[in-house]
């Protein structure tokens, strides 16, 4: 069986570009895309494609951060933002931060109130639709932060995986931020990163640790 290479060396063999990778190295990345396409393998590769948008000497904007425990796949990274409403997370954050060599920023403030003139070429909002829905005022506001050609990441529950349960939390959720309801978030989102000049450059469904969630990673459009 040959030898599982960890996620370090994988990275370091790609990044660092070997003049001449040896022989079970290249065995064992041939094994590891012979196995049957899954879930996992599918995650496992979509994640490292996200995490490669963040390249050597980029910044990201993470809104609604936690803990910040992604920092730790941002290791090429030049500069760190986090936001989050909780106190305590930010502490975390804080806290937990000083583990990587990466510069860092934390606020705690809701992603609405937060005020900042430093751009970036990433704004993640992985976690945020999961907890209040979009709306076109957030996705403007993220694409504002934005270098020019940043990307926006974001995702929400997929609305048809718990069937009435679902569509119950997103008739209250609606009542509690909107005020109506509109039940189809996914063309609600969509419509909404064309009105804010993002252009829609990866849509997914996919697997995560909350269920299944639709994924879209959108870029600043030229002319935003």
């Amino acid at each position: 069986m040959a030898r599982e290479y960890t996620d370090f060396e994988n990275a370091n063999a790609i990044l660092n570009g070997m003049e001449d990778i040896c022989d079970d190295f290249v065995d064992g990345f041939v094994d590891v895309h012979n196995v049957p396409i899954d879930n996992n393998y599918m995650y496992d590769w979509i994640l490292r494609s996200m995490v490669d948008i963040c390249k050597t000497e980029h910044s990201v904007l993470y809104i609604a951060c936690g803990t910040s425990g992604y920092m730790r796949l941002f290791n090429n990274i030049k500069r760190f933002v986090g936001v989050d409403f909780s106190k305590k997370m930010i502490l975390a954050s804080k806290r937990e931060s000083k583990k990587y060599e990466i510069s860092s920023e934390f606020h705690c403030s809701t992603f609405e109130n937060f005020q900042t003139e430093e751009k970036f070429d990433v704004v993640w909002m992985g976690p945020y639709g999961h907890y209040v829905p979009f709306t076109l005022e957030v996705l403007i506001k993220a694409r504002d932060s934005l270098r020019e050609n940043g990307f926006v990441l974001c995702s929400t529950p997929d609305p048809m995986y718990k069937g009435r349960y679902g569509k119950f939390k997103e008739f209250v959720k609606c009542m509690l931020y909107k005020k109506t309801f509109k039940y189809d978030r996914v063309k609600n989102i969509e419509s909404m990163m064309q009105k804010a000049n993002l252009d829609k450059i990866l849509k997914l469904r996919m697997k995560t640790t909350e269920g299944y969630s639709i994924f879209w990673i959108g870029k600043k459009t030229t002319d935003a």
